[in-house]
């Protein structure tokens, strides 16, 4: 089983990005498409049509109108909606952009959660985490297998050597867009400014999630933006943003033969301001 994540950055309007987007998603060949910030694919039967053009039979988008940034997945295998997530567009909706929640049809029945969770502030965030760790502890309570794929905007305490040695900190205060990088990654504990793992360590914690991407390479760290194409200013340096993560049946089942890629060629670095993640694991 292959599974792509990847940002395209505000549903990758542009001809020759949306170009390099569909021959990297035709060579990759992956069985599962996993996409954040599909801006517009709702409309005109867009996502179909991208999809069928790809290869993949299924599709399905959650139109997020709020913010626009939609989430949304292509497969070659059938599948289950679980939670069409109607809920998400009301007044006092869970997630700023959605999850979405579908189940791979067949055995192993594996569930997969595709979100992206909200750019403003640590503390908003927090309250998505705490939304999925119900959402995932539901499913765990059944033994069935789960990934959790997408940008999470949220630094992680797996990393926190590497951001130490860099000056992470310092760098984020430096910037002139500083006041919004410090409500996005930063906080106040023990009179000094520090990084807020808080979101990630609810997952971590209180969800028994694995970051399946830091064990892979064995906490050597893997940045996913910026890249070459930076439009974002809140990608200030050189930080992980995007996460494929497990629960504990997956862990059992098939961590053994997982390999996790963040592809970092020429072609996906002016697609996206995002770097896409790939898993592979025998079924």
């Amino acid at each position: 089983m292959k599974i792509l994540h990847w940002n395209i950055l505000d549903g990758c309007e542009d001809v020759q990005r949306r170009k390099r987007l569909l021959s990297s998603i035709k060579l990759l060949n992956c069985d599962v498409v996993c996409l954040n910030e599909l801006n517009g694919w709702h409309d005109n039967n867009t996502m179909k049509q991208i999809s069928l053009l790809c290869g993949y039979k299924y599709n399905f988008v959650l139109n997020t109108s709020h913010s626009g940034h939609s989430v949304g997945v292509m497969s070659k295998l059938d599948f289950e909606l679980h939670q069409t997530n109607q809920d998400e567009c009301s007044e006092d909706r869970p997630f700023w952009h959605g999850l979405l929640h579908i189940k791979i049809k067949g055995s192993p029945g594996l569930h997969l959660f595709i979100t992206h969770l909200t750019p403003t502030s640590a503390l908003k965030r927090m309250r998505e985490c705490e939304e999925i760790v119900k959402r995932t502890d539901s499913v765990s309570a059944n033994n069935e297998p789960l990934l959790l794929l997408g940008d999470l905007n949220t630094l992680s305490p797996h990393d926190s050597s590497h951001y130490d040695q860099n000056l992470l900190v310092q760098s984020l205060l430096s910037k002139s867009n500083s006041q919004s990088l410090t409500e996005k990654f930063l906080k106040h504990q023990d009179g000094k400014i520090a990084i807020d793992y808080d979101p990630m360590n609810i997952l971590l914690s209180q969800g028994q999630l694995k970051d399946l991407s830091h064990c892979y390479f064995d906490g050597r760290f893997m940045s996913t933006v910026p890249t070459k194409m930076n439009y974002d200013a809140s990608h200030a340096t050189e930080m992980r943003l995007d996460y494929i993560m497990c629960n504990q049946k997956y862990s059992d089942s098939y961590y053994k033969s997982t390999i996790i890629q963040v592809l970092k060629g020429d072609e996906f670095q002016i697609t996206s301001d995002h770097l896409p993640l790939m898993i592979t694991f025998d079924l």
